[in-house]
């Protein structure tokens, strides 16, 4: 399986959690990160109860039928296997690999959505093998671990507001030694692309504004754009205009939280098109299977 998207932001928090007592392992525990923000932390997961991100999500069909496929066509991987999913949000996958066969299903989120899994979980008639459990895994204590750990944490720019150090959490301390993780490779490309029609819309008729000459705004708004960027937005194929590059590649098998800290690659990225203003699209790929 394979599922690709685009993004941009290149800072990256790492937050804070409280540790609860586990199970002795053989392995560290993800780093602490002692500028966390109990405010920033409350406002991540406010954001995340509405409900308007789920459904876009749930109306991505690369994302869904990428997850739905990886999973539907390795049923060895699932079939009376244990699966710990991590920031389920409205229980989707959760859902899917109990369809698959999953014996159980641990189904972990830590907004307010876990209301909405769980009616979920009960409309498709799967309690007996779907549990939803509220909060942070780093704070939760699982009856057993698990053969398979599946996310979509991936966020914007791959890793800025992304979940995977949840997921490493979980890896290490309740992933079998010969477990699965849902998805085990990230990569993450930058792409040079033309953004002239994008700007020119944004501000091109400002120069008459109902008899008001706003132009002066021009040159304020192309700085702001090329220093803060843009996300969310989507680009058609028509507007790249050179060739990509590999910025990181992340194993989720083996990488640590430390590694995540910070990206340093020179950018070597090729332009065979003109263009007033060029702009670096950021591309993830995530290898599912």
């Amino acid at each position: 399986g394979f599922f690709n998207g685009a993004g941009g932001g290149m800072e990256h928090e790492q937050e804070q959690v409280q540790q609860p007592v586990l199970p002795p392992r053989d392995v560290q525990s993800p780093a602490v990160d002692p500028a966390y923000d109990p405010w920033e932390d409350k406002k991540y997961f406010d954001e995340y109860a509405k409900l308007d991100i789920h459904c876009d999500m749930l109306h991505d069909a690369s994302r869904m039928d990428t997850y739905y496929n990886a999973i539907m066509q390795n049923p060895q991987d699932f079939k009376d296997k244990v699966v710990l999913d991590v920031g389920c949000g409205t229980g989707v996958l959760a859902c899917w690999c109990a369809l698959a066969g999953a014996r159980k299903v641990y189904a972990v989120e830590a907004c307010s959505v876990a209301d909405q899994a769980e009616m979920i979980v009960l409309r498709n008639g799967l309690t007996s093998k779907v549990e939803i459990l509220r909060g942070r895994i780093e704070t939760l204590v699982l009856p057993e671990k698990v053969d398979v750990i599946i996310s979509e944490w991936m966020g914007s720019f791959l890793l800025f507001e992304s979940m995977l150090e949840s997921v490493l959490w979980a890896r290490d301390h309740w992933l079998k030694e010969d477990g699965k993780l849902y998805p085990e490779i990230g990569r993450l490309y930058v792409l040079p692309i033309c953004f002239d029609q994008f700007f020119e819309k944004k501000v091109g008729n400002l120069h008459d504004v109902r008899g008001i000459n706003m132009s002066i705004l021009g040159p304020l708004a192309r700085k702001e754009l090329t220093t803060w960027g843009i996300r969310g937005r989507k680009v058609k194929k028509e507007c790249v205009i050179g060739t990509s590059q590999l910025v990181r590649e992340v194993d989720v098998r083996v990488v640590q939280p430390q590694d995540l800290l910070k990206i340093l690659t020179p950018l070597k990225c090729t332009i065979t098109e003109d263009s007033k203003l060029v702009c670096q699209l950021c591309e993830t790929h995530c290898l599912l299977i």
